[in-house]
């Protein structure tokens, strides 16, 4: 205790219990970033969000969304191949690749609207190795699912085979490279 501001020794013994004070806050914030990665929003959201995001295997009547998913201005900009691509050539990529064995294609659903698509290309080097491909949904953009997508997707019971996933990822695509690194 510092006791009265008359004491005579009010100020040293203020200065002194600061001080003090000071320390075992410094050590009650480490103790806290031991037990909380500071990511409570997220976390208040992905209990939330929770059972409310599906997976499911793409269908040939998804293949329009999709399309018009992939042509979005703001997205194919990062692309590999940033220029339009027209629906029959997109409908004809779309049916080989849902019957396609290397290849997985994946409807997420949030509150039962399709949310994104993410694509799954099985290497051919190794069993178990993949390319992963996330196109979100405009409607979706800024709402921070892109990793909880993301993780859904590679958790599902329709990517279970698959140990190694690899992502390339636009360097100036700072959303998507943050969606990759929290997933």
């Amino acid at each position: 205790l510092v006791g009265a501001p008359s004491n005579d020794a009010f100020a040293d013994n203020l200065i002194a219990a600061l001080a003090h004070a000071a320390s075992i806050l410094a050590d009650l914030a480490h103790s806290a970033s031991q037990l909380c990665e500071g990511e409570g929003a997220m976390l208040a959201t992905d209990v939330l969000l929770g059972d409310t995001l599906k997976v499911r295997s793409a269908r040939i009547d998804d293949a329009e969304a999709v399309w018009q998913w992939r042509n979005d201005v703001e997205a194919s900009a990062f692309y590999l191949n940033p220029y339009p691509t027209s629906f029959a050539d997109h409908l004809a990529w779309f049916k080989a690749a849902l019957a396609s064995r290397t290849r997985k294609l994946i409807i997420v659903e949030l509150d039962g609207a399709s949310a994104a698509h993410v694509r799954f290309d099985i290497r051919a080097e190794g069993k178990g190795l993949a390319d992963i491909s996330l196109v979100l949904n405009p409607a979706y953009r800024g709402r921070r699912l892109s990793s909880k997508i993301l993780v859904a997707a590679i958790n599902s019971s329709l990517a279970r085979e698959i140990e190694v996933i690899y992502a390339q990822v636009h360097v100036n695509n700072v959303a998507s490279v943050r969606a990759f690194e929290h997933a």
